[in-house]
């Protein structure tokens, strides 16, 4: 079930944050990327100090090149409609072809181009009778028909109308003449009467004026008023309803498409939300793979049957909901496991049973993604509505030569925030020599977007969706930190909503996707600035100066929280001296620079002769400042007191009281 903590108790007023100016020389201060101070020397004013004044940061890790990116647009998908086709790339579509175009036009009474090439033009209406029609019916009346015959644009209604108004009897009076050697061989069979609306009234008419006011040959008439059954209904167009006589036979395409099913599939995070049918294929696959493949299949299992070509194989493939692109995530653990065990289930009672259990899971989901649904139509002034997470980690230099490959990189983080009711996303980016990636640091960038939006205007209410991740929002440090914000701002009421694990489908996510896109496309990725051009692609950029970040010392908090759980001034057992967080002297968690592995520093340098000389200053800058820390320093690359269990959300419903700190896998490749 969602977990949603409520938070509220007094406010107070931030001060304002200072900014420091770039001081180091290896980037442009004018470009919209560039590295922050230093930590200052032994002795030395530290450049942050002023904002140690009347708002002292809450968690105090220290960044130096933390950048804040701000987007004035998200992306939209229009869904998926169950049994619609979902229309591939370079998928043919024949209503844009050239005859099926040139008998639009013919059925709309338009000029168009034959297959000879030969230019047919617009239907018009033709010459008066000698028998006075046009004057009975009036002009305007006359061409009112004639635009809205033709504007039926349809074959078999416009039939409909002919047969409506034409209607065909018997000969009612005959000549005597001499008949041949059939006997009763007369040329009349039938008589036709002709007759239009006008006023609602049906006016008699003659053929050639019938004929001339729609526009249409007597052919046509004729044709269209034999197309009646005995019964009396019309009968439809049957031109182009054959069978073609080099059709594919069905029992080939059927092998084909028994083949392509045999492929296993998987859905995609990203897309799942607005495409739930949509599969993925392995990553590996391709379609002459594909195609390859089903030649092989097929000589060992229909040793009689020949193989389709490639092109009826691919079209076959274009009209399945696949797709070959690697999905970002992993499906949801629990749906995995209910849907293997409903197919193992030896019983209907059984299976039954189980696909309860997981419809009552969807349910918990659905519930989830409502909540965030509302939150983007909240008009509430006073609050604000947010959703964050944490993109996988992105490695620095990303390098196409092949050596590049078995080197190890530089990490980079970058954390997403998307103001649900704006729909513009923030995003914080640094590397892993300025931080980590657990709770302190999520709530250091949640704490710098409150003070930027509290600029703008202020605000009581603040609602938070994110993942079930223990190690980076579902833990005591989060809990602590709203409590601070509760003390030692405006805020009144904070709410964090979490959704269900495999079913986090958020903005943030898209987001994300364009980013990866771009990098993809790219070739070569040599420092930081070159991964948040990534972001630029979403629109407006929006550089903020460092400041000095730090993380909590917890204080002494018992019980397990389950459900909600709301601390109210006035109304909850506590006294303000043990909760007045606002008070506390938070200790800076990074006072200088963090040690990246040895092994990773020696590959950085390794890495610098596949790098043009203008983009190594950001390596250079990197490794300079390694080499400048004490020898006998401590390895710290991999000491973050809640770094964990930051690779899967967490399926529990209980806040990570004293999570235990888990050491980074170093990346062996790309």
């Amino acid at each position: 079930a969602n977990v949603v903590f409520v938070v509220a108790g007094a406010a107070a007023t931030n001060g304002n944050r200072s900014t420091a100016p770039p001081g180091q020389n290896w980037a442009n201060e004018n470009a919209p990327f560039f590295p922050l101070p230093l930590p200052a020397e032994p002795g030395e004013a530290h450049p942050a100090a002023p904002l140690l004044g009347v708002f002292q940061p809450f968690f105090l890790f220290y960044p130096w090149i933390i950048t804040y990116l701000r987007t004035m647009a998200s992306t939209s998908g229009e869904g998926d409609v169950p049994g619609q086709s979902v229309l591939r790339k370079n998928v043919s579509n024949p209503s844009n072809w050239k005859k099926n175009t040139a008998k639009r036009k013919r059925n709309a009474g338009e000029e168009y181009v034959g297959q000879g090439g030969k230019v047919v033009v617009k239907r018009k209406i033709g010459a008066q009778c000698n028998d006075g029609c046009f004057e009975k019916l009036g002009m305007d009346n006359v061409k009112a028909i004639h635009d809205s015959f033709w504007a039926l644009a349809d074959f078999n209604i416009q039939n409909n109308f002919i047969q409506k108004y034409c209607v065909k009897g018997e000969v009612k009076r005959r000549r005597v003449q001499q008949r041949g050697d059939g006997g009763d061989a007369y040329k009349r069979k039938c008589t036709r009467a002709y007759s239009l609306s006008c006023g609602g009234t049906n006016i008699s008419v003659c053929a050639t004026a019938f004929r001339n006011v729609l526009g249409v040959t007597s052919r046509r008439v004729y044709n269209a008023v034999d197309r009646v059954n005995p019964t009396g209904t019309p009968r439809a167009d049957r031109r182009g309803k054959h069978v073609p006589k080099h059709a594919m036979p069905l029992s080939r395409k059927n092998l084909v498409e028994c083949h392509i099913k045999s492929f296993p599939t998987v859905s995609s995070h990203y897309t799942r939300a607005k495409s739930p049918l949509m599969r993925y294929l392995d990553t590996e696959m391709t379609m002459k793979k594909m195609y390859f493949l089903y030649k092989e299949w097929l000589f060992d299992n229909h040793e009689d049957e020949e193989p389709v070509t490639f092109s009826y194989y691919k079209k076959v493939v274009q009209g399945f909901r696949l797709g070959f692109k690697p999905p970002s995530t992993d499906t949801c653990s629990k749906c995995d496991r209910y849907e293997v065990s409903k197919k193992d289930a030896n019983t209907e009672e059984e299976a039954q049973g189980i696909q309860a259990q997981w419809d009552e899971h969807l349910s918990f989901a659905k519930e989830g993604m409502k909540a965030m649904a509302d939150m983007q139509k909240d008009n509430d002034p006073d609050t604000r509505c947010i959703c964050l997470d944490l993109q996988q980690t992105l490695p620095v230099p990303r390098l196409c030569t092949n050596i590049a490959y078995y080197k190890r990189k530089l990490w980079v983080y970058n954390l997403c925030i998307h103001n649900l009711k704006t729909k513009k996303n923030t995003f914080y980016v640094w590397d892993e020599m300025n931080a980590g990636r657990g709770s302190v640091e999520v709530a250091t960038c949640i704490a710098r977007w409150i003070e930027d939006e509290q600029k703008e205007g202020s605000f009581t209410t603040l609602k938070i969706v994110s993942d079930n991740c223990g190690g980076q929002n579902k833990n005591i440090n989060i809990i602590l930190f709203y409590l601070r914000l509760i003390h030692s701002t405006t805020l009144q009421n904070i709410t964090h909503t979490y959704l269900i694990p495999g079913h986090s489908y958020m903005a943030c996510d898209r987001a994300f996707g364009h980013i990866e896109k771009y990098i993809r496309r790219v070739v070569n990725i040599y420092d930081l600035k070159g991964v948040c051009k990534g972001h630029q692609t979403l629109h407006d950029i929006k550089l903020l100066s460092t400041f000095c970040e730090g993380y909590f010392i917890c204080r002494d908090y018992s019980g397990q929280a389950m459900g909600s759980v709301r601390l109210m001034k006035g109304q909850a057992r506590y006294t303000r001296r043990m909760f007045d967080l606002s008070a506390v002297q938070l200790p800076q968690k990074y006072p200088t620079i963090r040690r990246l592995q040895p092994g990773k520093l020696q590959h950085l340098q390794q890495l610098l002769e596949f790098i043009p000389n203008v983009n190594q200053p950001y390596l250079q800058f990197i490794i300079r400042k390694q080499q400048e820390l004490d020898n006998t320093e401590e390895d710290d690359s991999t000491e973050d007191e809640d770094e964990d269990h930051l690779e899967y959300d967490s399926d529990s419903e209980d806040i990570v009281d004293d999570p235990q700190p888990l050491q980074d896998e170093d990346n062996t490749g790309e």
